[in-house]
């Protein structure tokens, strides 16, 4: 009905009307209103007055209220600061946030329902939140959806680019003109404004929030408390002032003809329906819109799925592949449709499958899982897979996970790579830095190999010299692995059989070319070592001349532990070594060179013509007291581009730079003074190095040595001097010092130049009681940068990343860089709020593309941060700390900073502490061997004990073995401890006093112990020193051992099959097993797995597991054994089964070696049966 022909709307608008003529307060209350664009909520309209829900909202209640309304205009973030400041008195349509509630007071009631959604140029597909990466999002600056869309894109570990604006209009002005590729506005703006700019609707939907109206924090609140009155009472009635503002600006509900009955009907739900009638039909209009969409993206989806380079499979959370939409190229065999329906404990290898499930769990909890990186075996070799797990939500209400495997085999090959480079980088560093600072040549010769095991990673180098007279090589200095061999080492240049090759050294020094051997064991010229360098480890050689003069004098030699160590790259650093060597033995050489000539000086003038004369260097005579040359040899003709003649014509002062002259002239007096006071004598040389100046107007530098001579006739003094040109060995020192001290790619600092500085400014930094901080800085993904551009591209990128590091610092900062893609930067006189400002400009001087290889890069930065002297004093703890806290930082998702904290070096301290205690653990008898009874399920018999490692520690209590066992693997002491668990386990089996044929010991076996080159002889050993029968000894080993190395393990197992030593598989079922080879290899015993005991009784799965696992046994001639059994039902099902033995806490824990002895001697076998339910076999339990 239009209410313009009717009375009733008319006569309440009057009575209303005159309600509040009457009710009007003397003094309205003025309210000024912030007013941003923000359609259909709040904007200006086209004749500027405030429009939208809001304002008709507000002036409804400034109606009814009495208060005045002011609206003044403002972009979003100065209305924020206006509110904070009490500029503006309300502020519409705010979502809370902490943060907000502590800056601004909000009523309760909330005005409106919203939420964010992302809008699209037409054409650019975007379905899913993974679509966004690398794109460009305009958003509102400093709100709520610019916040929580970084958080759900971090979550995701999608990189977008986030275009900040001051208005919703503009975020979609900034898609329609191509500064932006979407726009994140909330669904009010977009669904009545998308159609002017041409824009589309995404799925893309986050930020589900309550809209309110806020005032100044403490201001207000009667004003609060009415707008929440009036929102109650509004909200309850479709007729009130605040639903015919949604049907205003969001649109009216659709109306149809119905029959009269059907009002009376609806009578009832007619206040529900009006509520929800305005958002259905708006809905309904986004649902038709959303369905189209949902289609377009479907079809985008399965397209995306196709292109993706990784494998893409969703796992259910008992670990089961239930789909695989995506295999990566060549690594199906690993990794691809095979899985469906089987499940991952089955697929991999124990260790790999816990570190997939870990990832697959922690994604089902936190919705997100990134940075887990897996080790899968191959016929040819590791692969490794990099995994990103996202939850997926299930209409069955059981999630699954999606897991994306990038295979990044190729980059962590190539960052072992990079870093064999870097070690020889550094090593051809200290080795220059040992050419430098040299006296003499031993010292030096000994620094460079020094050098180039203990930095550059090499096993073994050595340096030799010919001796002519007998034709032979000796060693004369070395360093590293079987470096005992070298001492008497003497080795002919000529072979005795001129029909066998030459070796290595004799090559090297007869053809003065570099030896390359890439296989040691491999080389015929190498037959006679190959026992010594099997037992060193030696798998590859480089014999390099050393050249004196125009001759080969010397070889240097070089061992590596890797077969084809020598590649192009290593081949150039190690001649450059070589030839950094021959510098400074040449520098030596120069300098006894120059001694002698120094004596020379003194000879007679006829000789000292002569000699002069015919030799490069420049000799002259100067007279003190005039100050000019008496006499210059015609090689400074060749020297400085004047004739003898010319220098003596000029003053000394032309000779030199007018700075140096006047300090040499000073100089000059002060010897001479020195000299007729007999403090200098004739004898005494004073040698300085000089710039001289050229004819042409360059400079030259020059050594020059002088003495003071007396005339013995006339008494006077003259100045004796020898001039060399030196500028090609300041050009080498040069070198060397830069070569020493700083990057060669960007011209930082390196990494010895930066220990030296970052000395020197704690030390400053201690006397002034400043503050000072180390910022560690990586790259993000530069590896992908480097692969997917090349190592150029990576280069230039480095080489700008750089610059805009430099760019950052201040004058008093030192920037430099560490090695690879790692930078380090001293901040001096910082703390913590000043590292945190670094941190976050460097950041943002990053978030501009870096134009390389004709491609733009966004570069991330992992940074982080340590404080002197709070996280301590010296430069290596510091660089240390820095570097812990920048791993915390790639971590949490990179690009970002973060501080060192104590819970980084607790674990480290805790790490070093279990390693330290471990050295004398045994020593100090904190190691115990405690025995678990094993039950025969036929006979109720103990008829073995396992024997289980405990450790006591004083001061670390008990520590679990899966906490040292890690430990002692990675510090090679598993080896030792091994061997005395075997020792004492042994020792003890053979000294038990329990009737019958004694029983039988199980010894659990580590990976590192079973590979030992000496495994199967110690096991031997231990057998024939504790006198214990081969029978009664068992070993225990997890199926992955021998599964990883079958042809090597099949030889290890035969070795221990002819001692008649039995081996059993522990744990099987949780890993990867052949089938072929559990029978091949000769495994006497399966041990059932705790995991699939656990669950009998309610897991039918692990039942069946169960039966499978004992029936196989069974068929290959084995033995099983149940671990982990608690409940009489388990061994009851277990005896059904057909299962051997069981082991558990149902029969006892694993005790000492006494309380062993004495539960054997109490065990009742007829009793066990009975408990059991299984009728004694006969005789078979004595009575």
């Amino acid at each position: 009905m239009d209410p313009l022909r009717s009375p009733t709307p008319w006569l309440r608008f009057l009575l209303m009307l005159g309600a509040l003529m009457l009710a009007w307060p003397a003094h309205a209350q003025t309210l000024r209103v912030g007013l941003y664009e923000n359609e259909p909520k709040l904007f200006t309209s086209p004749h500027g007055e405030a429009s939208g829900i809001f304002p008709d909202l507000l002036r409804a209640m400034a109606a009814q209220e009495g208060w005045t309304l002011q609206f003044v205009r403002c972009e979003w973030s100065d209305c924020l600061a206006q509110l904070e400041r009490g500029d503006l008195d309300l502020m519409p349509d705010m979502a809370q946030t902490d943060e907000r509630l502590r800056r601004f007071a909000f009523h309760q009631t909330p005005a409106l329902q919203s939420w964010s959604q992302l809008y699209r140029r037409p054409g650019l597909a975007v379905n899913t939140v993974l679509d966004v990466q690398g794109l460009r999002i305009a958003v509102l600056r400093d709100s709520v959806q610019e916040s929580t869309l970084r958080a759900m894109l971090s979550g995701f570990g999608i990189q977008a680019e986030l275009v900040p604006v001051a208005s919703f209009a503009q975020a979609f002005q900034a898609v329609a003109d191509g500064r932006a590729d979407l726009a994140a506005v909330n669904h009010f703006f977009g669904g009545y404004q998308s159609g002017r700019y041409g824009l589309v609707i995404t799925p893309i939907m986050w930020n589900p929030s309550k809209l309110f109206i806020a005032a100044p924090k403490g201001r207000h609140t009667a004003v609060l408390e009415a707008i929440d009155r009036r929102l109650r009472a509004w909200q309850a009635d479709d007729r009130s002032p605040y639903f015919q503002a949604l049907r205003r600006w969001i649109g009216p509900p659709a109306e149809a003809v119905l029959p009269d009955w059907v009002p009376k009907a609806l009578a009832g739900a007619a206040a529900l329906g009006a509520g929800l009638g305005v958002a259905v039909v708006w809905l309904r209009r986004r649902v038709r819109r959303a369905v189209a969409d949902l289609q377009a993206a479907h079809h985008n989806l399965r397209a995306t799925l196709q292109a993706i380079p990784d494998t893409l499979c969703e796992i259910d959370a008992e670990g089961r592949c239930t789909a695989v939409h995506a295999v990566s190229p060549g690594a199906e065999a690993v990794l691809g449709p095979q899985w469906v329906g089987r499940f991952v404990q089955d697929l991999l290898l124990p260790d790999t499958a816990l570190e997939f499930l870990g990832a697959v769990r922690q994604a089902l909890e936190a919705g997100v899982s990134h940075g887990h990186v897996l080790a899968v075996q191959t016929p040819t070799g590791p692969r490794w897979f990099e995994l990103s797990v996202a939850r997926k939500a299930s209409d069955a209400g059981n999630p699954t996970a999606l897991v994306l495997a990038r295979d990044i085999t190729d980059r962590r090959n190539a960052e072992m790579r990079v870093h064999h480079v870097s070690r020889l980088y550094a090593a051809l560093g200290q080795a220059n830095e040992a050419v430098i600072r040299a006296a003499h040549a031993d010292r030096m010769i000994a620094g460079v190999c020094e050098a180039a095991v203990a930095v550059g990673g090499l096993a073994l180098a050595w340096v030799g010299w010919i001796d002519r007279s007998t034709q032979t090589v000796r060693p004369q200095a070395w360093y590293g692995l079987g470096q005992e061999v070298l001492r008497h080492l003497v080795l002919p240049l000529q072979a005795q059989d001129p029909s066998q090759p030459a070796g290595p050294v004799a090559h090297a020094v007869q053809t003065g070319a570099p030896y390359w051997c890439q296989d040691y064991l491999a080389d015929p010229r190498l037959a006679p070592w190959h026992a010594v360098a099997q037992v060193h480890g030696w798998r590859s050689l480089a014999a390099i001349p050393l050249r004196r003069g125009d001759g080969v004098e010397g070889v240097l030699v070089l061992y590596a532990q890797a077969i084809n160590a020598f590649d192009e790259q290593t081949q150039v650093l190690l001649l450059r070594m070589a030839r950094a060597l021959e510098y400074g033995l040449d520098k030596l050489a120069r300098d006894e060179e120059r001694r002698h000539l120094v004596v020379e000086l003194r000879r007679s003038e006829q000789r000292y013509r002569r000699i002069t004369e015919s030799i490069r260097d420049v000799i002259w005579t100067l007279d003190p007291q005039t100050m000019r040359f008496t006499y210059v040899s015609p090689s400074v003709e060749r020297l400085r581009g004047y004739t003898p003649q010319e220098v003596m014509a000029q003053p000394f002062d032309a000779a030199l730079p007018p700075d140096v002259a006047s300090e040499l002239r000073a100089q000059i007096q002060r010897d001479l003074s020195d000299f007729r006071a007999g403090r200098l004598r004739p004898e005494d040389v004073v040698v300085r190095e000089l710039p001289q100046p050229r004819k042409d107007g360059s400079l030259v530098w020059t050594e020059v040595v002088v003495n003071y001579v007396e005339d013995p006739l006339t008494g006077a003094v003259e100045i004796h001097g020898v001039t060399r040109d030196i500028s090609e060995r300041k050009a080498a020192q040069a070198r060397i010092e830069q070569l020493a001290h700083f990057d060669q790619l960007t011209g930082l600092p390196n990494r010895t130049q930066l220990h030296q500085l970052l000395e020197q400014h704690l030390a400053l930094a201690q006397r002034n009681a400043h503050a000072l901080a180390v910022v560690f800085v990586d790259l993000d993904h530069f590896k992908t940068i480097n692969d997917s551009l090349g190592h150029e591209a990576g280069d230039q990128l480095l080489v700008q990343v750089a610059q805009r590091l430099q760019g950052v610092c201040r004058s008093s900062d030192i920037a430099s860089r560490m090695g690879g893609d790692e930078f380090v930067v001293i901040l001096a006189e910082t703390d913590a709020a000043g590292a945190t400002h670094f941190a976050q400009r460097l950041i943002e001087a990053m978030r501009a593309p870096v134009h390389v290889a004709h491609s733009e890069i966004s570069v991330g930065l992992s940074i982080g941060v340590a404080l002197f002297p709070d996280d301590g004093t010296e430069a290596d703890v510091l660089l240390r700390k820095a570097d812990a806290a920048m791993y915390q930082a790639k971590a949490a998702g990179r690009n970002d900073f973060r501080f060192f904290t104590p819970e980084l070096q607790a674990r480290s301290d805790r790490l070093l502490a279990l390693s330290t205690a471990l050295a004398r653990a045994v020593e100090l008898e904190q190691m115990v061997v405690h025995y678990q009874p094993l039950v025969s399920l036929r006979t109720g018999r103990v008829v073995a004990a396992e024997a289980l490692l405990r450790w006591r520690h004083p001061e670390l209590g008990d520590v679990s073995p899966a906490e040292f066992v890690p430990v002692a693997e990675n510090t090679g002491r598993i080896l030792e401890l091994g061997r005395w668990v075997l020792s004492t386990a042994a020792r003890q089996a053979r000294h038990w006093r329990i009737p019958g044929d004694g029983l039988t010991v199980a010894v659990n076996i580590s990976a590192v112990q079973f590979r030992h080159r000496d495994f199967v002889d110690t096991v031997r050993d231990v057998l024939q020193r504790e006198g214990l029968p081969a029978q009664r000894l068992e070993l225990e080993l997890t199926e992955s051992i021998p599964m990883g190395e079958p042809a090597a393990a099949a030889a290890i197992l035969a070795r221990l099959a002819e001692l008649s030593v039995r081996v059993s598989i522990d744990d099987f079922g949780t890993g990867h097993s052949s089938l072929g080879y559990l029978k091949k290899l000769g495994f006497y015993k399966l041990k059932i797995d705790r995991s699939f005991v656990t669950d009998i009784g309610r897991d039918p799965d692990d039942e069946a597991i169960i039966r499978a696992i004992v029936q196989l046994a069974q068929t290959l001639g084995m033995q099983t054994l149940a671990e982990g059994v608690e409940t009489w039902e388990q061994a009851r099902f277990l005896a059904q089964a057909g299962c051997d033995h069981l082991q558990g806490w149902l029969v006892s824990p694993a005790v000492p070696a006494d309380a062993f002895e004495a539960f054997v001697a109490a065990h009742d076998p007829r009793a066990f049966l009975e408990r059991l339910g299984a009728p004694p076999p006969g005789d078979a339990v004595p009575r």
